[in-house]
């Protein structure tokens, strides 16, 4: 089968929008639905199916209905949107398809992903409400969500890239999501909020639009692996914590390894009035450039991770802020000392801990507690955990 296969719905005289049930597919114990190919009579399909429908209803509670084709799927409503909510509970998509579309930009009804769905080209969702409750798969391809709803999950989304679209608030937490790429809004149709967590390298770049706009809260991470910011991250939003970006939430303070947000050009990170941006990463020199895109070392902390409450120094409204998970060795502190004659190296004071003493800034060696200390200047470190500084 090669040419289009169309479901084109037709209300029956007499029915209207209140008592009309749809377009039906029941399959029973004896009598499948299987459209495209079934594998015996027609062994092979290409046929682009579309289902051009008011309402449609897959009941799989004996059996699914079985699409089995490498061309593409479209369920879309007659006019600018569905009568009612769509699930596709009962329909089961052959891992040939080559794309999935439900719903056009102008439908505002919700929809459901309730089973697996793993094909061969992208996978593309407008609505309401769009609830991801089956495992989402869109192999070497993307997956295209716009909402203006809520977008929530039980089931991972696997995809090269993911982009998003519409007012709504997507929440995207599976610890299994795995994406290439992230991309959503746009300066004039902000996304409503995001949380999104991958569980590996993650890249903040351009799709249809560059990088991710905003109202509301930002919450990017990847569980391991680099955080990739190549692209613009934008919010209206002026709480404590408007935007935080997590490379590696996995690790734990003091580790310098498993992820590290890495800057790529000159993207921005921007909140609203007062807001402050939080980019947690593992280590300032495996982190390039984001020490410059803060503003420098003073917004700069260490020995911090998302479960942090104090930073030394606070944070200040209005900024961003670079916060590294490893552990730094400060250097001791000394003052401009006078001494009486015959002093010794071991009359010399500096606050901090295993204090050894020298007379150059770099190199050699440490003095001897009981050298005699001349005019002229010293050099002292401190050592802790075996770390000299």
């Amino acid at each position: 089968v090669s040419g289009p296969i169309t479901f084109t719905e037709v209300m029956p005289n007499g029915h209207s929008v209140a008592n009309h049930t749809g377009t039906y597919f029941k399959p029973s114990a004896t009598e499948s639905i299987k459209i495209g190919a079934d594998g015996t009579l027609v062994a092979n399909s290409t046929s682009n199916v579309v289902f051009d429908v008011a309402r449609i209803t897959f009941d799989g509670i004996i059996a699914p209905t079985v699409v089995n084709t490498s061309g593409t799927v479209t369920i879309q409503p007659v006019g600018n949107q569905f009568e009612g909510a769509v699930s596709l509970a009962g329909l089961s998509l052959s891992n040939t398809a080559t794309g999935l579309t439900v719903g056009k930009s102008s439908n505002p009804a919700n929809i459901t992903f309730a089973n697996a769905t793993i094909i061969a080209g992208p996978i593309i969702a407008y609505g309401g409400d769009i609830d991801i409750n089956g495992a989402l798969t869109a192999t070497n391809s993307s997956i295209s969500l716009q909402a203006s709803g809520t977008v929530t999950q039980t089931d991972a989304i696997t995809a090269t890239n993911l982009e998003l679209s519409g007012t709504g608030t997507f929440t995207l937490n599976n610890t299994s999501n795995n994406v290439g790429t992230i991309a959503g809004g746009t300066s004039s149709s902000k996304l409503g909020s995001l949380t999104y967590v991958d569980s590996n390298e993650l890249t903040i770049g351009t799709l249809t639009n560059p990088g991710i706009i905003a109202s509301g809260k930002i919450n990017i991470q990847t569980l391991t692996n680099n955080l990739n910011l190549n692209s613009n991250v934008v919010t209206d939003n002026t709480a404590t914590d408007a935007i935080i970006l997590n490379a590696g939430k996995s690790a734990s303070i003091g580790a310098t390894t498993g992820g590290d947000i890495i800057v790529s050009g000159t993207p921005s990170v921007t909140t609203g009035a007062n807001g402050i941006a939080k980019l947690y990463s593992g280590s300032n020199v495996n982190s390039t450039g984001l020490a410059t895109l803060v503003g420098g070392l003073t917004n700069v902390r260490y020995e911090t991770d998302e479960t942090t409450t104090t930073f030394v120094p606070a944070l200040e409204a209005g900024n961003s802020y670079a916060l590294f998970r490893e552990t730094i060795t400060l250097p001791p502190t000394a003052t401009n000392q006078s001494v009486c004659s015959g002093a010794t190296v071991s009359n010399l004071v500096a606050t901090g801990q295993d204090l050894k003493w020298y007379t150059t800034l770099e190199g050699g060696q440490a003095l001897a507690s009981n050298t005699a200390v001349v005019a002229g200047t010293y050099y002292v470190s401190q050592t802790i955990s075996g770390s000299e500084s």
